[in-house]
């Protein structure tokens, strides 16, 4: 399938046969391998909760027959080209190299879409102080009240996700609460760098987060971390960001609405953004004009008749 005709333009510029060494090292185990690997992980899974322990299909979701690969659970295959299966086959291979580049690629789409608020004036980080210190990401000039965030693309721990770990204890949470609160005194204190920022409205906090963090903000992590006025620190996902700002692109009184609607300790992070988000059905430019970049929709549409057409003849 990867070498017919019709498959292998998805791939371009590379050919086919670049392909199957990627398969091999990043997404497929010989059959003994994968033999070895399942032992291993019922020898440590605790009795009776062998259906719950990890599947090394999930790792490495193709087995290598030498002339062919056998995919025994699909959706474990379409899970590693997912942005978080990538994520974790590149970190692992390239370390910082990779995190660190994906870190300011993520600071770059989530500046590119704060710009779309018209109602907003849009500030990248401000370096201040002998030496060079930076404040937040960005510094959003709304008329009733400025926004300070901060972008960070590492994913929650497992312990976390486990709830072992409280949100107060998380590092790039609390570093990133740290760094909007001293971005807020700055202002307050009228620091000669953030002239350009105003003093007399409120001041809010936000992290954008790549992979969303479900439990913070729960029951399950009662611990919201407060943001630099005293109000909880709201807590938006890269996905909740890019569908605000595509619904919000044109609403000249945004700031006020943001306000209004931001939360209180007592209802968590569920208000604030998704108060103001409105519908779903509103297309993001900026998602589009990439999409539109990165695939080839015709090749696509293509290969998807070629398939079509081979189905209904046989």
């Amino acid at each position: 399938m990867i070498t017919s005709k019709q498959v292998a333009p998805l791939f371009s510029p590379l050919e086919p046969a670049e392909i199957v060494p990627h398969l091999q090292t990043h997404y497929a185990w010989l059959l003994k391998e994968h033999i070895h690997n399942a032992r291993d992980v019922l020898d440590t899974a605790p009795k009776s909760q062998e259906a719950l322990a990890f599947n090394p299909l999930q790792s490495r979701p193709l087995i290598d027959m030498g002339d062919e690969f056998i995919c025994p659970a699909p959706h474990f295959l379409m899970d590693k080209f997912t942005g978080t299966g990538l994520y974790y086959t590149l970190a692992s291979k390239l370390g910082a190299k990779f995190t660190n580049a994906l870190g300011h690629a993520f600071e770059d789409h989530v500046a590119d879409q704060l710009r779309l608020l018209c109602a907003a004036t849009v500030h990248r980080e401000i370096s201040y102080g002998k030496n060079s210190e930076k404040s937040c990401d960005f510094l959003l000039v709304f008329n009733e009240m400025v926004l300070l965030v901060e972008a960070k693309s590492s994913r929650p721990p497992e312990s976390f996700r486990k709830s072992l770990t409280p949100a107060r204890e998380l590092h790039a949470l609390t570093k990133a609460r740290d760094q909007i609160t001293k971005t807020a005194k700055l202002i307050r204190d009228g620091h000669e760098a953030f002239k350009q920022i105003p003093r007399d409205r409120p001041l809010k906090g936000m992290v954008v987060t790549l992979e969303p963090h479900f439990i913070s903000g729960t029951e399950a992590q009662e611990d919201i971390l407060e943001g630099p006025d005293g109000g909880p620190l709201l807590e938006v996902f890269a996905h909740d960001l890019e569908h605000f700002c595509a619904w919000q692109q044109e609403n000249e009184r945004l700031g006020k609405d943001l306000l209004d609607a931001w939360p209180d300790h007592e209802h968590g992070r569920f208000r604030g953004l998704q108060g103001v988000a409105g519908g779903t059905d509103r297309e993001n430019p900026i998602i589009e004009h990439h999409y539109r970049r990165a695939v080839d929709i015709e090749a696509v549409k293509n290969a998807v008749y070629a398939a079509e057409t081979t189905q209904l003849r046989t």
